[in-house]
């Protein structure tokens, strides 16, 4: 079992690590960024350079909240319905 001394440690750590699994993707988005908009276009994606440039900026900015401790209810709840 988990000592209450260790509980706030490991829930940083695992707060860091799923919000650095979001700026991946998002950085892995831009670094792929016409290859996947062509993708959601032949999808019949409306709009899918402004869409997916909407959610990679949010994807980024989520996970970073998520990373540094800020707004971490609001960033997760909206990692969560983004996913």
């Amino acid at each position: 079992m988990i000592g209450p001394e260790l509980a706030p440690t490991l829930m940083t750590a695992g707060r860091i690590l799923l919000g650095f699994l979001f700026v991946a993707g998002g950085i892995i988005h831009i670094i792929m960024f016409a290859a996947i908009a062509g993708d959601m276009k032949k999808m019949g994606v409306h709009f899918p350079r402004l869409t997916l440039a909407a959610g990679t900026t949010f994807q980024i900015t989520a996970g970073a909240l998520l990373m540094f401790g800020l707004f971490v209810v609001p960033a997760a709840l909206g990692l969560t319905i983004f996913t």
